[in-house]
């Protein structure tokens, strides 16, 4: 059986590993676009840099609740976690005004 903090440990481990990987890309096709001077894959590189805000995100929520339970926050943080998807929905699919 796995251990909480090891769960815990290896879940921030690869959030910190995909940021790294997808900021290195988004430097890459920008870099790659600015030297083939297309403008398509200079705005697939920083597309990439808009998908990080995510798992940036993600990153802090479970260093919240990793923390565990606080003096305000008696039950921990677990409450967050659920409430994820539907905060990145609403970044990549924002609501139009009727």
């Amino acid at each position: 059986m796995v251990s909480t903090f090891r769960k815990q440990a290896t879940e921030q481990g690869t959030l910190k590993f995909s940021i790294a990987l997808t900021v290195f890309l988004g430097v890459l096709g920008v870099a790659s676009g600015l030297v083939t001077g297309s403008q398509a894959i200079i705005f697939d590189g920083m597309y990439s840099f808009v998908d990080v805000v995510p798992t940036v995100v993600s990153l802090l929520v479970v260093k919240l609740i990793a923390r565990g339970t606080t003096h305000r926050f008696q039950y921990g943080f677990w409450h967050l976690e659920p409430r994820l998807p539907g905060r990145h929905e609403r970044l990549w699919c924002p609501r139009r005004p009727h």
